[in-house]
């Protein structure tokens, strides 16, 4: 999930703390890897297995199958309740928090990539997402402006952003109101916590231009001329349980 990951993991993964825990949980190859090396995860494994299908990470070579897959009554049935589904996996609460976390990222993530336009084509932003892996801000910001040629893929790049945009400010909060206490754990620094929240303030005002372009009057009546219904009117809502609690779990046992 690369465009996520530009202004997410700059944050949380970056650092000693972080970055090798969070780092497997990023991609579905690594929630099995992260489960699997827990105690008394064999039951939680079985159950995940079943909906191996479902777990997976969305890339330009397996898109198709990726998004066949997501739309699945089995697997919408795992994304809206991952808990319910593979109950053994919430026997270790943190293994719960990653197993949920990281289901409903995968989930956001194949949501925001099996989005097609009006006319079946892939939306601009996740032709970025796809296909550029490194790609600059004047990139993002002419895929954002030409969302606005689809309602569908403006609600798309909108939902996506503000979802982003969410996550920062709350990782932000938490971090900066915790940076004394972090500071000395591992080989982390004030300073260098100092330099990531410096890093995100720059990533949420990037975000908050795109999502500024999205809600402009000229942005929203040119997508509107589209004229066409979405499925992608469900907004993404559900920010609590992502890296956010993930990163509470893991700055409590390092402080305690």
């Amino acid at each position: 999930m690369k465009l996520p990951e530009k202004f997410i993991l700059s944050l949380l993964s970056s650092t000693a703390v972080f970055g090798s825990f969070l780092g497997q949980t990023t991609n579905a190859d690594g929630l099995f890897d992260i489960v699997s090396s827990s105690k008394g995860s064999e039951e939680c494994i079985s159950e995940l297995t079943k909906y191996k299908n479902c777990i997976v990470t969305a890339t330009k070579e397996n898109l198709d199958s990726a998004c066949s897959s997501y739309k699945t009554d089995e697997c919408q049935t795992l994304y809206s309740n991952p808990l319910e589904v593979a109950p053994s996996c919430k026997n270790d609460v943190i293994i719960g928090t990653i197993f949920k976390s990281s289901i409903d990222i995968i989930s956001i993530d194949l949501k925001f990539k099996c989005q097609k336009d009006e006319n079946g084509k892939a939306c601009p932003l996740t032709e970025v997402d796809l296909n550029n892996e490194n790609a600059s801000g004047e990139i993002i910001s002419e895929a954002v402006k030409n969302s606005c040629k689809s309602r569908i893929c403006r609600e798309n790049a909108l939902d996506i952003l503000e979802y982003v945009n969410d996550i920062n400010n709350k990782a932000s909060s938490i971090l900066q109101s915790s940076i004394n206490q972090i500071a000395g754990a591992g080989n982390i620094s004030e300073d260098n916590l100092n330099d990531l929240l410096k890093d995100q303030s720059s990533n949420v005002s990037e975000l908050q231009s795109y999502i500024d372009i999205l809600k402009e009057d000229t942005c929203v009546a040119q997508s509107n001329a589209s004229n066409a219904t979405s499925d992608a009117n469900t907004s993404i809502k559900s920010v609590g349980s992502l890296f956010l609690s993930i990163m509470i779990i893991l700055i409590y046992n390092y402080l305690y």
